[in-house]
């Protein structure tokens, strides 16, 4: 019987390198796109954020006050000091049409606690029945991804992406980079 000689795993070892080593033109374009994907952050992540803009805009030193969430559709309610107005404002990670529904039940969040204001941020868009609704509400507003991503960039100096699987209706690839 022939004794082999003995081979090295040196070859294994190198096409294992080379196979999880990312190229050169892949590994530039990852680290030249550093922006937040909102879809992809954690909902308390997304909900830190979105907390963070609403006191941009609406100033107040303490921030929004949390009674339920965190989660993936956390609520939050603000108390307006100066007008004694509480808003509720509600953050949904969402990667497709956020329902009418969704937004009914945030009416009936705000008659619960007696708010004068919903906002209903999301990271996707709401379908038309959704816009019909709170346009007849008069006391909602719907702010989509497209939307928060101005705000972040406008009031909070942050670029974002969004990351959806598909293009919503009346938007553009723009929307989305």
């Amino acid at each position: 019987m022939a004794v082999d000689t003995y081979q090295s795993d040196g070859k294994w070892y190198e096409a294992t390198l080379a196979h999880s080593t990312p190229q050169p033109a892949v590994a530039a374009a990852a680290a030249a796109d550093d922006r937040i994907d909102l879809v992809s952050l954690s909902p308390e992540d997304l909900n830190d954020l979105v907390h963070r803009l609403c006191t941009k805009l609406h100033g107040t030193a303490e921030g929004p006050r949390e009674l339920i969430g965190p989660g993936q559709a956390a609520t939050v309610f603000r108390d307006r000091p100066r007008t004694g107005e509480r808003w509720v404002l509600q953050c949904r990670r969402n990667r497709h049409v956020v329902p009418a529904e969704t937004v009914h039940a945030l009416a009936g969040q705000m008659l619960d606690v007696q708010a004068s204001r919903g906002i209903l941020v999301t990271t996707s868009w709401f379908e038309a029945r959704s816009h019909a609704f709170a346009q007849r509400s008069g006391r909602i507003d719907l702010v989509d991804g497209r939307a928060l991503k101005a705000l972040l960039r406008e009031h909070l100096g942050i670029e974002a992406r969004l990351g959806l699987s598909r293009l919503p209706p009346q938007w553009n690839l723009h929307d989305l980079a």
